[in-house]
């Protein structure tokens, strides 16, 4: 029994590298790609996000079979009141780094290139990659967030390739903090729907400042980041408390 176990989550193990490492893989592909035939910046954002989709997507649906929750299993009500919170932490963040300026026809191309990448990003790893953790790996709830956020910030490593060390740095503590908050988001609720909402709102909020400031990057310093990721950790500590977690497994282990 121990071995079957033991089997089963070394395949598991297996199936979630390869989707980590392929759709990193695939993003650069698709870059490289778009960059040959001139595309601009935005339209290879939006192409690269479509390919990265359909790719993860193809793979769950017939590889992978990591179950996807949409519908809530508890009231609205309850679910605006669990994210009451979150939703204010962010809005702190928000304001922090958005510049107000005017904006170009750009915009409209922003707002579908952050919608993709909150669909795509939010199912990959709070759908796949987190709800794996909670099943079929039996981790713990802090630890299953914990390693799904550091594998979501770790992904903006791929940055380094256009800009700086420091910056790099600085993305990553900010989109590790972020991460965290969308986990909880996603175990309290059980609603993929709700993280890609506010994945969506910093999203759009950040592509407008960066159009405001006439270049696709936020500046983000690793010191500043540091704070809004304790801020994350302490939500964590309040909205996946010890009361809590027997319900958020026995949730998401339903079939």
């Amino acid at each position: 029994m121990k071995e079957d176990y033991f089997k089963m989550k070394k395949a598991y193990t297996y199936k979630l590298t390869v989707l980590y490492l392929a759709n990193i893989l695939i993003m650069f592909a698709i870059s490289a790609i778009c960059a040959l035939l001139h595309l601009s910046d935005q339209l290879t954002m939006i192409v690269e996000v479509c390919g990265e989709f359909l790719f993860v997507y193809t793979l769950n649906r017939f590889w992978i079979k990591s179950q996807i929750f949409l519908k809530s299993n508890i009231p609205f009500r309850s679910q605006i009141s669990v994210n009451t919170v979150s939703f204010i932490l962010v809005l702190c963040y928000l304001i922090a780094i958005v510049d107000h300026g005017t904006f170009s026809e750009k915009f409209l191309l922003s707002i579908i290139s952050a919608l993709l990448f909150a669909i795509t990003e939010e199912y990959l790893f709070r759908g796949i990659i987190l709800g794996s953790f909670l099943r079929q790996f039996n981790f713990s709830v802090f630890t299953s967030v914990i390693f799904c956020s550091l594998l979501f910030g770790m992904t903006h490593l791929m940055n380094l390739t256009y800009q700086s060390l420091t910056l790099t740095v600085g993305q990553i503590l900010s989109a590790t903090a972020l991460g965290i908050i969308f986990c909880c988001i996603y175990l309290r609720t059980r609603s993929l729907l709700w993280p890609i909402g506010l994945h969506f709102v910093v999203d759009v909020s950040a592509g407008a400042s960066s159009l405001a400031k006439g270049t696709y990057n936020i500046p983000v310093s690793p010191y500043y980041s540091i704070i809004p990721l304790l801020l994350s950790v302490c939500l964590m500590l309040f909205l996946l408390r010890k009361s809590k977690q027997s319900q958020i497994k026995a949730s998401f282990r339903q079939n």
